[in-house]
């Protein structure tokens, strides 16, 4: 695929929001990936296999639902969920769930140590 046609999935940005999806009367663990981890997560999502027909999971309406990770300027989000990254009229494969994973690494003190245990609990069944 020439460089001019790079899908929107992965487009890389100087900063993204990381919204974690769990909660459905509080509101969402939420921060942000800048400098570095920026440059790292750009460069996993531009790593992500080809566009398949991969498959998506349905998020169920309670519990995790995985991250919605948007530019810092706006725009659509991206969600990755049970081994899948939609968003932008495509979707991608995430092999072994290890984008969503290193997600929630980079959450840091965002992410209380129950709710992430939850997610990571989630994170060990297969998509």
């Amino acid at each position: 695929m020439p460089e001019a046609e790079a899908p929107q999935i992965a487009t890389p940005r100087t900063a993204y929001n990381v919204t974690l999806d769990v909660f459905s009367g509080l509101p969402n663990p939420r921060w942000r990936v800048s400098g570095e981890a920026a440059a790292e997560l750009a460069r996993r999502l531009a790593a992500l296999p080809a566009a398949t027909p991969a498959r998506v999971a349905e998020p169920p309406g309670l519990g995790y639902r995985g991250f919605l990770v948007a530019d810092a300027a706006g725009g659509e989000a991206l969600r990755l969920y049970r081994g899948a990254v939609a968003g932008g009229g495509e979707a991608r494969p995430d092999p072994g769930r290890e984008l969503e994973r290193w997600l929630l690494e980079s959450a840091g003190a965002e992410v209380a140590p129950a709710v992430r245990e939850v997610v990571r609990q989630d994170l060990e069944t297969a998509p």
